[in-house]
């Protein structure tokens, strides 16, 4: 897919208005960091002992237990959530707290719970 095909779609999807020149440096910016951050936590998947994983609650994988994959929760005695960071993510979209973007939803006031 070249630039200007990103960029109509883009602009088509969520009426903005970019030069390819931006699209570019946030290409070359971002773009290598995810890869080696998704690079880092498969490594880390194969690697790990299983002594070393920990189970989510949700889906039941065994993870590395390591923030890369669990939310920090100081209530527990490793210190990390009991829900791995795809479910905890699922689950917020699924129950209204933040949308697909991962934005957080504004509550609105006239809601109260009963």
């Amino acid at each position: 897919m070249a630039y200007e095909d990103i960029l109509d779609e883009m602009r088509a999807k969520y009426a903005t208005e970019y030069s390819p020149n931006y699209l570019v440096s946030i290409v070359s910016s971002e773009v290598p960091k995810k890869i080696a951050q998704v690079a880092k936590m498969m490594r880390l998947e194969q690697e790990t002992p299983q002594e070393q994983k920990k189970k989510c609650i949700h889906c039941g994988k065994y993870l590395p237990a390591d923030l890369l994959f669990f939310s920090k929760n100081n209530a527990h005695k490793d210190k990390l959530s009991n829900t791995c960071k795809k479910c905890d993510r699922a689950s917020r979209i699924k129950n209204g707290v933040v949308n697909k973007d991962g934005d957080l939803r504004k509550k609105d006031p006239t809601l109260r719970k009963m």
